[in-house]
C-alpha cells in the first residue's frame, strides 16, 4: 500500500540547522545485551531477550511501567525480524495469571512552547485485535494504533503542541494484551505528512523523512486543488532523512511536492 511520507521544504541557501528537541535512544540499541543469564532485582536476561521489572531503567533513556516489559536484543522464536538494528521493545508480557499490558516512557526535552511536533515510530503487532492496540500519549495528546497487517513493521505518527520545554511520552498496551506489540525507531520532528507549498525563483530542497531502506517517489503538482502529480525523482533512504533538490526555473508562483512510498 502506498502512503505519503513526511516532507519539509527548505531553500537551498538556508542552513539546515538541526532542532533541539530530543528523544534519547529512540532505536533502543543501547545497551543491547552481551551476557545472557544475568539477573538482578530489575531485569532477567534470556538468550535473545530481557525481562525488565516495574520501573526498570536498563534501556538507556527509558523507564518501564508497573508491569515491566520485554526488551528484545536479537532474533528469537518471539521476534524474527527487526526494522532497524537488532533491538526493540515488546509491550506484551506474560505473567503467572496470564498476559498483561505494559508501558514504557521518556521525558522529551528541548521543546519550544507553542510549537507543533510529530512523534514518529515503527510498530509491529502479532495480532490485530482490540487487545493488541497500542496507545501513545505525549503532551496531552492520546491516540491508539493498529496496523493494517500483522507481523509487519509500519510507521505511525502523533502530533502534539508543546506546552513547555519537556513532555512525557508514553507507549502502552491494554491490561489483557494479546500477542507481541513491538515498537522501534521512536523519533521527533517538526515535519508533517502532506503537501508543501514552495516559492519561486530559487532552488528548492525537499527533505524526505521515512524508514531506512524504503524507496520514495518524489512528485510535484502545479496546483493543490485539483492536484495533478508528475514524477520528479526517486530516492532510497540510507538514513531517516535526505534532501532532494529541484534545480528548475519556475514560470509560475508556486509548486507543490509530495513523496509516496513504493
Amino acid at each position: 500500500m502506498k502512503t505519503l511520507c513526511m516532507l519539509a521544504a527548505i531553500m537551498l541557501f538556508t542552513a539546515n540547522v538541526s532542532t533541539a528537541q530530543t528523544i534519547v535512544n529512540g532505536n533502543f540499541e543501547s545497551p543491547g545485551v552481551d551476557s545472557p543469564d544475568v539477573y538482578d532485582n530489575s531485569r532477567e536476561f534470556h538468550e535473545a531477550w530481557c525481562q525488565l521489572g516495574a520501573g526498570g531503567t536498563l534501556i538507556t533513556g527509558w523507564t518501564a511501567g508497573n508491569n515491566g516489559l520485554y526488551y528484545h536484543v536479537g532474533k528469537s522464536q518471539y521476534v524474527t525480524n527487526f526494522i532497524d538494528g537488532t533491538c526493540c521493545v515488546n509491550l506484551y508480557k506474560y505473567s503467572a495469571t496470564g498476559s498483561v499490558g505494559t508501558s514504557i516512557s521518556q521525558n522529551i526535552t528541548g521543546l519550544v512552547k507553542g510549537t507543533t511536533y510529530y512523534v514518529y515510530f515503527d510498530l509491529c503487532q502479532y495480532f490485530l485485535t482490540d487487545a493488541s492496540l497500542l496507545t501513545v500519549n505525549v503532551g496531552g495528546e492520546t491516540a491508539t494504533y493498529m496496523n493494517s497487517a500483522y507481523k509487519v513493521w509500519q510507521t505511525k505518527s502523533l502530533p502534539f503542541i508543546a506546552t513547555g520545554s519537556t513532555a512525557k511520552l508514553t507507549f502502552s498496551t491494554p491490561n489483557s494484551c494479546i500477542g507481541e506489540v513491538l515498537i522501534d525507531n521512536v523519533r521527533i520532528t517538526k515535519t508533517e505528512n502532506g503537501i508543501v507549498l514552495l516559492t519561486p525563483s530559487q532552488y528548492i530542497g525537499v527533505t524526505v523523512n521515512g524508514s531506512i531502506g524504503k524507496t520514495y517517489r518524489i512528485e510535484y503538482s502545479q496546483s493543490a486543488t485539483p492536484a495533478t502529480w508528475n514524477y520528479f525523482s526517486r530516492v532510497t533512504l540510507t538514513n531517516y532523512s535526505t534532501v532532494v533538490y529541484d534545480k528548475v526555473t519556475y514560470d509560475d508562483n508556486k509548486r507543490f511536492y509530495r513523496s509516496v512510498e513504493e
